[in-house]
């Protein structure tokens, strides 16, 4: 697992957060860039957990998950149709109510690391799945 998505699973343990808080999440510890190399990057990092089962994506109603049943391409392509086109780092407030992740009982397993790891040594470790 990357470090990148094994620290935001770390976060979000026993929780659930919004897509702005996994984005600002991913951009401060890959060191990504604004716009279209953090967005491509946020989907990235989403996709594989998504598809490894790490996360689920759903709604948050009071303080209750309700996990979407739809795929992870499905879900993926659902997020980037709403994304709005001008989120940058310092707008993630605009992705805040577009889904709501939490982690899988194997995203919490996974989430096992130390979160005191620097950024920048992370961001070198990082590598981003095909």
């Amino acid at each position: 697992m990357n470090p990148v998505l094994q620290l935001v699973l770390a976060e979000n343990r026993g929780d659930c957060m919004s897509l702005g808080l996994f984005a600002h999440h991913v951009s401060s510890l890959s060191g990504c860039p604004d716009g279209p190399e953090l967005r491509e990057e946020v989907i990235g990092q989403l996709l594989t957990a998504l598809k490894t089962g790490l996360i689920s994506v759903g709604d948050m109603i009071g303080t209750n998950h309700f996990p979407w049943p739809d795929t992870p391409a499905q879900i993926i392509a659902w997020i980037e149709a709403v994304w709005p086109d001008d989120t940058l780092p310092s707008s993630f407030e605009k992705l805040q109510n577009i889904c709501w992740l939490t982690n899988t009982p194997a995203g919490d397993q996974a989430a096992g690391v130390s979160p005191e790891l620097p950024a920048q040594e992370l961001a070198s470790k990082d590598e981003v799945p095909a």
